[in-house]
């Protein structure tokens, strides 16, 4: 749209509007996109969308093949172009029409009413501005209230005999649209559904994304990763504890006051370090989750971004425990058998966080990230235990 066409719609705006319309308004509503809120959730929703409907008639004015079914069809001017819906929801006109005055110009003028609605409403809604030239006296209407010629119909599903004088007399004439009531009622819940579809989408794309923000994922690390640390010390702990009793039952050591304290002593470096490896592994793999999913956003959706890191992290974190595995097994530290049934445990460990975010979202994954580093834990446990076993037999 051109400045000078621009200019001239504010000023038509202006003139029809019902509310002394300013012309910085005016000119905002004519740059301003149409958005599909007015259809859904405005004063008159049903009233939009026979706009919207009515608009769609007139543009098909021009085909001969339009499924309209048009009671008292308009006539066609030669410099007809098409029809808008009018941006100013209080205007006195609900269309404006865009007609060409040369070869190389287009200005829009007073378009008609649309009226849906119950007759008394219509006719009373009409009459009350009908000395207003501003309204115009053309409206267009569901085929039930028009006669062929146009005039007012009386019908026990139209207008009554009183309604009809008074707005012959009043100068009214109508366009009838067959369906009108009913297909703006269902435009409406069309639009609706698709309103309705695309905020649940957006609110959940809104959602997943904040809960990537920077202090989220810190707050999600740290708790995962204080679990994690407290698992580990507390299963690292029982486990020395298991190995000094056994050590003392075997007669390796001597359970003194003095050799207590020192085992104790060595015992809290090593479940230390244990926690604190086993509490930043859990607590990275939370970081580079999200990072994959900033980096996945890029590419897909949110919510496709969020299952795609989460699986790309524990397909990661899965390859690193297969290699761990491979190694122990190359270097002689663990049998073949033990080797596949170990990195066959770590691999379903691995599983969990993305089973429990599909089934809890993030509180799930981070739960299942922590089940996870803990059944890890708990198979080096067991491993421990069964080859310590496995020594004092063999002795």
């Amino acid at each position: 749209m051109s400045q000078t066409s621009q200019h001239q719609l504010a000023e038509l705006l202006m003139s029809l509007s019902t509310t002394g319309l300013r012309e910085e308004t005016a000119l905002f509503l004519t740059a301003t996109e149409y958005t599909l809120r007015p259809f859904i959730t405005g004063a008159n929703p049903h009233g939009k969308c026979a706009e919207l409907l009515a608009m769609c008639m007139r543009n098909n004015l021009h085909d001969s093949s339009s499924p309209w079914a048009v009671v008292n069809p308009p006539s066609i001017p030669s410099n007809y172009v098409r029809s808008w819906i009018n941006p100013d929801p209080t205007s006195a006109r609900d269309l404006i029409y865009e007609v060409r005055v040369s070869s190389t110009r287009h200005i829009f003028v007073p378009g008609t009413q649309v009226k849906v609605g119950a007759p008394a409403y219509i006719a009373r809604s009409l009459l009350r501005h009908a000395q207003d030239a501003r309204y115009g006296k053309v409206c267009d209407v569901d085929a039930r209230f028009v006669c062929p010629d146009g005039s007012p119909r009386v019908a026990a599903n139209a207008f009554t005999k009183g309604q009809a004088e008074a707005l012959r007399k009043a100068g009214f004439k109508f366009v009838g649209i067959e369906s009108l009531e009913d297909d703006s009622k269902r435009v409406h819940a069309g639009l609706k559904g698709v309103y309705d579809q695309d905020l649940a989408a957006y609110d959940q794309d809104f959602v997943i994304r904040a809960s990537y923000a920077p202090r989220q994922v810190a707050f999600r690390a740290g708790i995962a990763g204080g679990m994690s640390f407290v698992l580990t010390a507390v299963v690292s702990s029982f486990q020395h504890y298991s190995y000094y009793k056994e050590a003392v039952r075997d007669g390796k050591i001597d359970d003194s006051s003095e050799s207590r304290k020192q085992y104790a002593k060595e015992a809290a470096k090593t479940v230390a370090k244990k926690a604190a490896i086993s509490g930043g592994i859990t607590a990275a793999s939370i970081a580079t989750e999200a990072a994959a999913f900033h980096v996945a956003t890029n590419f897909m959706p949110a919510q496709k971004a969020q299952m795609a890191a989460t699986i790309a992290a524990a397909v990661g974190v899965a390859s690193l425990d297969i290699v761990g595995e491979v190694i122990a097994y190359r270097t002689g530290v663990i049998s073949g058998t033990e080797a596949a049934i170990s990195g066959g445990i770590k691999v379903v460990a691995d599983a969990i966080p993305v089973i429990l975010q599909v089934v809890a979202g993030r509180a799930g994954s981070a739960i299942g990230t922590v089940a996870s580093a803990g059944i890890k834990w708990g198979l080096g446990y067991a491993r421990n235990v069964l080859r310590s076993r496995a020594v004092t037999e063999a002795a």
